[in-house]
């Protein structure tokens, strides 16, 4: 995962692109290597669309074990976002006249802004179908959201 570029892990559900997610966070946030790849220790944030807090943090609590890592020493370097209680769309379409242009959300401001704050190096977003509120089967739509991802990312030199 480049510093500084949006990469997109895809796969079909339940095959465990998030527990490989969350495995990257806990390595990335203690400086560890994942799967005997050096990592640049760094502040990760969790925005989880997809599962409560309560679920990431169990499942970051069974990353860790298999890790030997203490998730008391996650504290202030790996925070878990949880958007499932509101809306977590990051891009949608909006009406403009008789077309339909995508736009980025409120959400993605406040992610922003909180990737500010925090100084976070690297952002997982978990998952992209719940933050994607456009047709995906539109190029351009797709396009702009990863550039919207890109210059979050941008922002401090994050992934």
């Amino acid at each position: 995962v480049p510093a500084g570029h949006t990469t997109l892990l895809g796969a079909h559900g339940g095959v465990g692109k998030g527990w490989l997610a969350l495995m990257l966070g806990v390595c990335v946030a203690q400086g560890l290597p994942l799967f005997g790849i050096p990592t640049r220790r760094g502040r990760v944030a969790i925005y989880s669309a997809e599962d409560s807090a309560d679920l990431v943090r169990y499942r970051l609590r069974l990353v860790c074990r298999g890790l030997g890592v203490d998730p008391a020493d996650l504290a202030d370097r790996l925070h878990v976002l949880d958007a499932t209680g509101g809306d977590p769309v990051l891009f949608h379409e909006i009406g403009a006249g008789s077309r339909r242009e995508g736009a980025t959300t409120p959400a993605l401001a406040a992610l922003s802004d909180y990737v500010a704050a925090h100084a976070i190096d690297l952002v997982v977003i978990d998952n992209a179908s719940d933050v994607f509120d456009a047709s995906e089967i539109d190029r351009a739509k797709v396009r702009a959201f990863m550039r919207a991802l890109a210059r979050l990312a941008r922002l401090r030199g994050a992934s």
